[in-house]
């Protein structure tokens, strides 16, 4: 293995972070990306880091990045080959889930146990997945959803012990803390120029997959292949109602509550006051107005032969 540097051009490269739940329960992980033909494992030391290897395995002439770690993870070296520059396609992906929620990888049907999801890279078959490009804050792409507001601010919550205590229920443990200090932003939401007849609310999701926190069906029916954004907004309810939203959530029949604006566009403006903070793939982003664009096929990842088959990798 080889820690924090760049690596060297090697066709298959994996990308690994230590910390991860599931790196931490695998010893042998070393073992297993070899056998499953990688020529280097890069090991993260830190924030920002996934990103740089990612940046610099491509650069490189790296053809598949196997990224083993969490959502975190994966954010990383999406964004990393953003900024790589050159005009060659970028590396196929294949993921490795070891995080706590794993929500991008269980809805592309990518296996939890990790040889399975590195049988893939010679048992299944790439496939498109979009990404979502966020302006406004700062220029950077999302793999899974960003969430403003009361959503974003359950971020805030969710320390390292909190993770260890909790394990992939730490989101909805979160989320009911924040019920307590719950609060209320004036919100401007327009998806594709029309605007959403909304003056205060409470949260806003821009979705690309159909699911976050460790299995929550927020955005059930979102494809992560369709060139769309799934777009929810809460309004401002009292906690008997915020509390039924939660709960009907938990099984994917939000969409219908009368709380709840839902709508899917490929572009979504979100002005609030005052700024709404910003939760992305789990990784806090900043406060403000921004905006969102589906970035259609913007990357290719390894999948399952059943889930291309189905014709949509997330269902």
């Amino acid at each position: 293995m080889t820690r924090g540097r760049s690596p060297a051009p090697h066709p298959r490269v994996a990308i690994l972070n230590p910390v991860a739940p599931g790196a931490r329960r695998r010893l042998d992980l070393a073992r297993s990306f070899e056998r499953a033909g990688a020529d280097e494992v890069l090991v993260t030391s830190g924030p920002g880091d996934a990103a740089r290897l990612a940046r610099d395995a491509a650069t490189a002439g790296a053809r598949t990045l196997i990224i083993a770690g969490g959502d975190g993870t994966l954010h990383e070296a999406v964004n990393g080959l953003a900024g790589r520059g050159g005009t060659e396609p970028a590396p196929r992906l294949a993921l490795v889930p070891l995080g706590t929620g794993n929500d991008l990888a269980c809805a592309l049907g990518i296996p939890s146990d990790p040889e399975a999801a590195l049988a893939l890279l010679d048992g299944g078959a790439p496939g498109p997945l979009d990404l979502v490009g966020v302006t406004g804050l700062e220029g950077f792409r999302v793999a899974n959803f960003a969430m403003g507001g009361f959503a974003g601010r359950i971020a805030e919550r969710i320390t390292p012990r909190r993770r260890r205590v909790w394990g992939r229920h730490v989101y909805l443990r979160a989320a009911l803390d924040e019920i307590v200090a719950r609060r209320g932003w004036r919100l401007e939401v327009t998806v594709d120029g029309a605007r959403l007849p909304i003056r205060e609310g409470l949260a806003v999701l821009v979705a690309n997959g159909p699911r976050f926190g460790g299995g929550i069906p927020m955005a059930p029916g979102a494809r992560t292949d369709d060139g769309l954004l799934d777009v929810l907004v809460l309004d401002a309810v009292p906690l008997p109602a915020l509390l039924r939203v939660i709960v009907r959530a938990l099984r994917g029949r939000h969409l219908d509550d009368p709380a709840v604006r839902w709508t899917r566009g490929r572009r979504v403006d979100v002005d609030a006051e005052p700024d709404l903070p910003w939760n992305g793939d789990g990784e806090l982003f900043g406060t403000g107005s921004a905006s969102f664009e589906s970035l259609a096929a913007a990357v290719d990842v390894q999948l399952p032969l059943r889930a291309l088959a189905a014709g949509s990798p997330a269902a």
